[in-house]
């Protein structure tokens, strides 16, 4: 997928001020803009410096960020007390990432590794912004029970809802379609899930035309894109758009305040 793109409407008025959506992978980002009537106004995706970013050119009355980081674990909440401890079992490098932590729910909390350079470039950018971990918003987007696979490059988040709450999430890192089909199957299989019978929602860095999606879907034969479904106005000028490479990205809008 092309990794520099942007639709912007037609009406887009630059003198409007507007809430911005962003959700930062590895070496990319996705971002969108929304105005106060919730319609979505700007949708992208960049390789370039956050600092260079044109949506820095506009009034931003609100901005929340989805932050993706590889050490990333739930834990039980009752461990608040002791959290700490984690920092050592994730293996932080304290020279260049600082550890952090959030409530997920009134159960779970989520501990995850931020990158130093990079949560610097953000408080250069920006005065004030809500941050969450990247399972937020996919947990927010599974609307139903099911299996829910979001890919981020050479990253597969899996996140299965079972009785309208989260009974599993995990990242997987992989090299090609093969190293995918194999996390994706050991998964169902460990959470004894038929593949071949079960419907699996796939969103982020896939096509339905794309070879990774054609070769999963030989394995799993109920495989579907999923878009998402929120608040935001969506006009007939990104209709065309891959909504599902934005699938985290706009479930951010309902994340937090």
């Amino acid at each position: 997928m092309e990794r520099n793109i942007q639709i912007k409407s037609e009406n887009f008025d630059s003198s409007k001020s507007y809430q911005l959506l962003l959700d930062l992978n590895q070496d990319t980002y996705n971002y969108a803009l929304i105005d106060d009537n919730n319609n979505l106004k700007i949708i992208g995706s960049s390789t370039s410096g956050i600092e260079n970013a044109e949506f820095l050119e506009y009034q931003l009355s609100s901005i929340k960020i989805c932050y993706f980081s590889r050490s990333f674990s739930i834990v039980p909440s009752n461990f608040e007390q002791d959290i700490q401890s984690f920092e050592k079992l994730m293996e932080i490098h304290p020279e260049s990432e600082t550890f952090t932590s959030s409530s997920l729910n009134k159960e779970t909390i989520t501990v995850y590794a931020l990158n130093i350079e990079r949560q610097q470039t953000l408080l250069d950018v920006f005065s004030d912004f809500e941050i969450f971990p990247q399972i937020n918003p996919l947990l927010r987007g599974a609307s139903s029970n099911g299996t829910y696979v979001n890919i981020r490059n050479s990253y597969a988040e899996v996140l299965i809802v079972k009785n309208s709450s989260l009974n599993f999430y995990n990242v997987f890192e992989f090299k090609n379609d093969n190293e995918l089909q194999y996390f994706v199957a050991l998964v169902l299989q460990q959470k004894a899930i038929d593949g071949k019978k079960e419907a699996i929602n796939i969103s982020g860095d896939v096509s339905e035309d794309s070879l990774t999606f054609q070769r999963l879907k030989t394995l799993f034969p109920y495989l579907s894109l999923i878009k998402p479904e929120t608040m935001i106005k969506i006009g007939e000028e990104f209709k065309n758009a891959d909504l599902q490479r934005y699938f985290a990205l706009l479930n951010l809008a309902s994340c937090g305040s």
